[in-house]
């Protein structure tokens, strides 16, 4: 089963972009996610594509991968990271065909990594 790990900062923007469209703006957002090495959290895809879609998730095991995360899916992922917070559940993930998404509080993936290698310069999330 391949794996991929969201951090909550990877979360946000999919669900902004979903609600921009539903306004009725374009918007276009694809997280690239290539990150195999991460000392606690590596996924086992060289790279994968995640993208934001209001339907059904689907995952696709092409030359480049991609995972199609519905909104239901996403939410789904928040919810559990608050359940987590709060002590009453162990993990995050959702199982798309042989995918596992799992997703991780920020100071959790984040924490693991170099800080000028996670922070850009001026990011407003982050001062």
């Amino acid at each position: 089963m391949n794996k991929v790990f969201l951090s909550r900062r990877n979360l946000l923007p999919l669900v902004s972009k979903l609600n921009r469209v539903m306004a009725g703006q374009r918007s276009e957002c694809t997280i690239v996610k290539s990150d195999n090495v991460h000392p606690r959290f590596a996924q086992t895809m060289e790279e994968i594509a995640v993208v934001a879609v209001e339907d059904t998730a689907t995952y696709f095991s092409c030359p480049t991968p991609q995972v199609h995360l519905s909104r239901a899916s996403i939410a789904r992922l928040l919810w559990q990271l608050d359940q987590v917070k709060a002590g009453r559940q162990g993990e995050s993930a959702v199982v798309i065909g042989n995918l596992t998404v799992t997703a991780v509080e920020d100071a959790d993936y984040y924490t693991y990594r170099p800080a000028g290698e996670v922070l850009p310069v001026d990011d407003p999330l982050y001062g």
